[in-house]
């Protein structure tokens, strides 16, 4: 069964869903620290906050228990539509 791991989220193709200023803010933010209050829900799940520019968002990470696919959701208006920088 897959798992959340470092590695997974290390190699996980951030490029293929987010546009490079994106991927280079969302690397800022977790350098800076904005990103705390990580809940390792089970091997699978993980739920953290982000401090954004204009709040505090919920970043949900998780890993499909049969394909072994990493999904990132997030509840700021912008990931409604894309992937943002807090994922």
């Amino acid at each position: 069964m897959p798992s959340l791991t470092p590695e997974l989220l290390d190699n996980f193709p951030y490029s293929q869903y987010a546009d490079p200023q994106s991927i280079q803010r969302g690397r800022a933010y977790f350098k800076d620290g904005r990103a705390w209050n990580v809940e390792i829900i089970n091997d699978r799940k993980a739920i953290c906050f982000v401090d954004g520019d204009t709040g505090e968002y919920e970043v949900t990470i998780e890993v499909g228990k049969k394909s072994g696919a990493l999904s990132l959701d997030c509840n700021c208006p912008y990931a409604e539509a894309h992937f943002c920088k807090h994922m």
